[in-house]
C-alpha cells in the first residue's frame, strides 16, 4: 500500500511539474482550484450550473505539447446532466465554474481526466489534457 502510494506522490509531483512548466510559456492567467485542476478565471458570481441541472457545452482537448487530440467539431455539443454522466470528474468540476456564454481553458491532472486507461481512443494513460471548455446554456432542475 504504501509503495502504490508513493508511485501516486511521483505522478502527481511530475505532472504538478510539467503543468507549472506549460503555466509559465503560455500567454494565460491559470488560477490553481482547491479541487487541484487550473483554469482561466470565470465570473465566480454569474449563474452557476448546480448538481442535478443540465447543461450544454462544447470542449476541444490538447496535451501539454499542443498536439490536439479531439477539436470541438469531431466532438460538437453535449448535453448532461451534472452529477449523472461519464466526463471526466475534472470537467464537471470547471463546468460548475462557469456561467453560460463563458469561456474557459482547464488543465486537468489525469487523476481529474482520464487516469490510467485513457480513453481507448486517442487520450493516453496518465496523460495531463488541456480543454478548451464553452458552457452555452443551463437548465436547472
Amino acid at each position: 500500500m504504501e509503495y502504490s502510494k508513493q508511485i501516486n506522490r511521483n505522478l502527481n509531483d511530475a505532472e504538478n511539474q510539467k503543468i507549472q512548466t506549460y503555466i509559465k510559456n503560455k500567454n494565460l492567467k491559470f488560477i490553481e482550484t482547491n479541487s487541484g485542476f487550473y483554469m482561466t478565471p470565470t465570473d465566480l458570481s454569474g449563474n452557476l450550473p448546480q448538481e442535478g441541472d443540465e447543461v450544454t457545452f462544447r470542449y476541444g482537448v490538447e496535451n501539454l505539447e499542443k498536439e490536439i487530440i479531439y477539436n470541438e467539431e469531431e466532438i460538437g455539443d453535449l448535453e448532461i446532466e451534472l452529477g449523472k454522466s461519464l466526463i471526466p470528474i475534472g470537467l464537471e468540476y470547471a463546468l460548475k465554474r462557469m456561467s453560460p456564454g463563458e469561456t474557459a481553458s482547464v488543465i486537468l491532472p489525469s487523476g481529474l481526466a482520464y487516469a490510467l486507461q485513457g480513453d481507448g481512443k486517442k487520450i493516453k494513460a496518465d496523460e495531463v489534457l488541456v480543454f478548451k471548455l464553452k458552457l452555452k446554456e443551463i437548465q436547472s432542475k
